[in-house]
């Protein structure tokens, strides 16, 4: 787990583009010049070959030059570190360890990691006191096709084809509610029945109305826990676990009894 929180951390800071962050102190300025200079240059090569029309000896001379410029770019960024701490503590954060990581958090609190692998994926589950780690998930291949089937059958209403007759198009959202609910089950099975067997929680526990509504954020909970009642999924005496989500890293959760 926590070689994945390295991977993720370095993908993390592959997404910030060091080229626009500026070093502080007037020595640093030509150094600073001199990385953005180079991030130009850089990138512009590497759009080059992404282009798959240079020649042999093009890509051959593009790459020598790629080689060149990134050891310089090395070099500058050691020479910026020497003058900005700030700098240093950016491109290479410190990560939590997993011990760290439980007492970030509550006795109540069951946190879910998943890494994406080419064969197979794999899932840790961390509570306070336990690490459990589950290596038997999908490959990143199989997880990509469902979830882009998924997205298809959710996004089906909101994109009309041309000259379709209003039969024709009944047909076709029949069709992607139906494929919604097949695909979200082996989704929710192949992703989320490692952990729900370990917390001894059925799959057909959890309520799902996402293929109707789309994202509802919040009100989700309140449109999912009212059709549960009305179609008998929720009975006198049942508790109840409701849990939501909306934007940046807002969140709540709760369990009643019904």
């Amino acid at each position: 787990m926590e070689a994945n929180e390295r991977a993720r951390a370095r993908l993390l800071l592959e997404t910030i583009p060091l080229s626009r962050i500026k070093v502080k102190g007037l020595p640093a300025r030509d150094l600073d010049n001199r990385k953005r200079s180079l991030h130009r240059e850089i990138n512009r090569l590497a759009q080059q070959l992404q282009t798959g029309t240079l020649t042999e000896a093009e890509t051959a001379d593009r790459n020598q030059r790629l080689d060149s410029l990134l050891f310089d770019l090395d070099d500058v960024q050691a020479q910026i570190l020497a003058v900005d701490p700030r700098y240093q503590r950016l491109i290479s954060p410190s990560l939590l360890r997993v011990a760290e990581i439980q007492n970030q958090l509550d006795p109540e609190t069951l946190l879910l990691e998943y890494r994406l692998g080419e064969t197979r994926s794999f899932l840790w589950a961390v509570t306070t006191s336990s690490v459990a780690a589950f290596s038997n998930l999908p490959s990143r291949s199989e997880v990509d096709e469902l979830v882009r089937s998924l997205y298809d059958s959710v996004s089906a209403r909101s994109h009309p084809v041309t000259n379709e007759s209003p039969t024709q198009k009944k047909a076709r959202l029949d069709a992607a509610h139906s494929n919604y609910r097949g695909t979200a089950s082996l989704l929710s099975e192949k992703l989320l029945g490692p952990i729900a067997d370990r917390l001894k929680i059925p799959l057909d526990r959890f309520y799902v109305n996402l293929d109707k509504y789309g994202n509802t954020s919040a009100a989700a909970v309140a449109i999912a826990l009212d059709e549960a009642n009305r179609s008998g999924r929720i009975k006198h005496g049942d508790y109840v676990l409701m849990v939501v989500f909306g934007g940046g890293l807002t969140w709540a959760s709760t369990v009643i009894e019904w």
